[in-house]
């Protein structure tokens, strides 16, 4: 069984709090880097986020994750960017839809909350990877190279 703890470590907050990055690296089994599919410059940011990341936490998990991506009206990142972003980094990429969600007691804010069957596939995939990265921590399966794009 795993249990999640999330720390939201935007690149905002990351500039404001200069002590947060170490903060969250401590102890950490995985990064989650997040892109909107409808803000082409959260995209252009991923490889930034990563190279940053790559050199200092060494067997760490990675995921990228795409969020608005039922909002393919609007989407700013085309299918052939996803494509070499993929090729290039070699890194799990999932997306996520954009959630209405349940609306509070004035009718207009939305609670934040997604149901379970909107984010199951994320909390399975990440288990999935920690597991993998449990069994190559005991030596029972064998160290993956390493993923950065060359």
């Amino acid at each position: 069984m795993f249990r999640f703890e999330f720390w939201d470590c935007g690149e905002s907050a990351l500039k404001k709090f200069d002590h947060m990055l170490p903060a969250c690296k401590e102890k950490t089994d995985a990064f989650l880097f997040l892109f909107s599919f409808t803000d082409r410059a959260s995209f252009e940011d991923l490889p930034g986020q990563l190279t940053r990341l790559a050199g200092e936490a060494p067997g760490v998990v990675r995921m990228v994750i795409g969020s608005k991506f039922d909002q393919y009206m609007h989407t700013d990142v085309p299918e052939r960017d996803i494509t070499a972003f993929r090729q290039a980094w070699e890194l799990p990429l999932l997306r996520v839809k954009s959630v209405p969600g349940r609306r509070l007691a004035d009718g207009r804010t939305l609670d934040g909350r997604a149901g379970l069957a909107d984010v199951a596939h994320v909390l399975n995939s990440l288990a999935e990877q920690l597991w993998h990265q449990d069994q190559v921590a005991a030596g029972l399966l064998p160290n993956p190279p390493e993923d950065t794009p060359s």
